[in-house]
């Protein structure tokens, strides 16, 4: 959990440097697609894969994150845990 905590972290630190670019489409579509066949769970022990099916870096992925999570549809739970909600997900 360590590593997940670690990428929550850097999504505050990553985040002004998404300001003026941010994500793509194409980049915040692989990310949901690749949580949605993870579960719609991120956690400690996927989220490498989470990264690795959506071919995003880490930085592109804490980017992609920060919006998922500014538009409602990844929520952080205690545990290190972001669940995405809507399309497949419930």
């Amino acid at each position: 959990m360590k590593a997940l905590a670690a990428l929550i972290l850097a999504l505050g630190l990553t985040a002004p440097a998404f300001a003026e670019g941010g994500p793509t489409n194409a980049q915040v579509a692989a990310m949901v697609a690749a949580i949605a066949a993870a579960g719609c769970v991120v956690n400690d022990s996927n989220q490498k894969a989470v990264l690795a099916a959506a071919k995003l870096t880490p930085d592109e992925g804490a980017g992609v994150v920060v919006r998922l999570i500014d538009a409602k549809i990844l929520t952080p739970e205690p545990g290190d845990v972001l669940r995405m909600a809507g399309g497949t997900c419930k």
